[in-house]
């Protein structure tokens, strides 16, 4: 089983549009690829306003495999690297237009920017 997640403007499910921005979607919507089972974790506004909103500590005690974005941060795909979940770019549409186009192989995974200095 997989599961994506992708930040939504709306709780909606699969016809929610999908956010253009991972850091600050109202909703991550969290998506069983097999089954297309979902559930959405509402992003609220208070914890915004006192933290930030922090899409990597939303999920932390969320198994995630996949996040689909339309763009992230260098900084929050690092994070999203180092908890072994892949971020994929330029989801755009609803989340079932997004998921079809990972399926297809359109969209563009996206890494984190080497370090200077570090070696291969």
């Amino acid at each position: 089983m997989k599961i994506v997640c992708i930040p939504t403007a709306e709780g909606r499910g699969l016809f929610s549009p999908v956010h253009p921005d991972l850091a600050n979607a109202p909703y991550l919507l969290l998506v069983d690829a097999e089954t297309l089972a979902f559930r959405s974790i509402p992003n609220s506004a208070e914890r915004r306003r006192e933290r930030g909103c922090d899409p990597c500590e939303a999920l932390e005690d969320t198994p995630v495999d996949v996040v689909l974005v339309q763009r992230a941060d260098p900084r929050t795909v690092e994070r999203m690297e180092r908890r072994h979940v892949s971020v994929y770019g330029g989801a755009r549409g609803s989340v079932a237009d997004a998921l079809a186009a990972l399926i297809a192989g359109r969209l563009e995974r996206l890494q984190a920017p080497a370090l200077a200095g570090s070696e291969d």
